[in-house]
């Protein structure tokens, strides 16, 4: 008997591209998040399609989630809706963040089991920009190419990305709304930069041993500003004492928009605010220098509109030792 091919989609959905299973625990307290998603779901058309976005990482991980699900929904003309919980990943909800309105689950348990019953539900659990099939060729991708996938990925490659694929996520991008405490810091703050200062984003993955063994070398980050002898740098790191050595060291040249929590803090509402403004500083810059496989780099550079230089801060010789390493696990 013959049977209908799979959509392209639909084969994205199959392979895990979308939705990876994991196993749920339940807790006694989910059961008020569990309702809430039960009587939302009974006031919602039952001729309605969505698409939950529902990556519950950190910051970066989750808007990446986000502006994918928004390009994926408006494709497969579905209402967009957001499952992002508070966790120690990101203590806040995306209205502490942001003005969008968007739908707010708050059962993982309520998502995972409507998307198992039918196609009404479609969640979308990633921490890559999806590309649509046919947008790239084989074994595009350099930088993270995904098995599954054929290397079908744009993730980390910057300035490679397509013109068409940038455009595109652009709109989605923009229409991202930080709330009005987070712009009015950003354009304050950003009016000390001139056409020479330069975007420092600085991971020394404090909590990843891995990368942090394998990436971070302060004296790295000495050579980038040594480098560029008369520029400024706007530094946004995760750690306090790589920027108190760096202004120990190199004293007005460095420029840090003050926390009101610790560097990297995300253990509160007003943590991750710190911490979307300082994202939001490093797009303002001509020149961006990112870390190597951060998405914090990688979205200052999307919310720069995709027009800084960027460089890498990493030495080359540790980037291929890392990825030896990490892709062999």
């Amino acid at each position: 008997m013959l049977t209908k091919p799979l959509s392209p989609f639909k084969r994205m959905i199959r392979s895990g591209t979308l939705f990876s299973k994991q196993h749920v625990f339940f807790h006694v307290h989910d059961i008020l998040f569990l309702t809430h998603d039960i009587l939302l779901s009974f006031r919602e058309p039952r001729s309605g399609k969505y698409l939950i976005a529902m990556n519950k990482e950190g910051l970066c991980n989750r808007l990446k989630c986000l502006i994918s699900s928004m390009r994926l929904a408006a494709k497969l003309s579905r209402t967009l809706e957001l499952y992002w919980p508070k966790n120690r990943s990101c203590n806040c909800r995306f209205s502490d963040l942001f003005e969008n309105k968007i739908v707010e689950r708050r059962s993982e348990m309520s998502v995972r089991l409507l998307a198992g019953k039918t196609d009404k539900y479609l969640p979308v659990d990633t921490w890559r920009l999806l590309v649509f099939p046919g947008e790239l060729s084989n074994h595009y991708a350099r930088e993270h190419p995904s098995l599954y996938q054929s290397g079908h990925d744009i993730d980390f490659e910057y300035e490679r990305i397509p013109f068409s694929i940038r455009n595109d996520y652009l709109k989605y991008v923009d229409r991202l709304s930080p709330l009005r405490y987070v712009r009015e810091q950003v354009n304050t703050f950003s009016k000390a930069f001139d056409d020479g200062t330069i975007s420092l984003s600085i991971r020394s993955w404090p909590e990843e041993d891995m990368r942090k063994d394998g990436l971070f070398r302060i004296e790295n980050v000495y050579r980038l500003v040594d480098k560029y002898n008369t520029a400024n740098f706007f530094v946004s790191s995760d750690a306090d004492w790589i920027v108190n050595k760096l202004i120990l060291k190199y004293g007005g040249r460095i420029l840090f928009h003050p926390k009101r929590k610790v560097a990297g803090g995300r253990t509160s509402s007003t943590g991750m605010q710190d911490i979307l403004i300082d994202l939001l500083l490093l797009s303002r810059n001509k020149h961006l220098v990112a870390s190597y496989f951060s998405t914090f780099s990688e979205l200052a550079w999307w919310f720069g509109g995709c027009k800084a230089k960027v460089e890498i801060l990493e030495n080359p010789a540790d980037i291929e030792s890392f990825r030896m390493k990490f892709f062999a696990v």
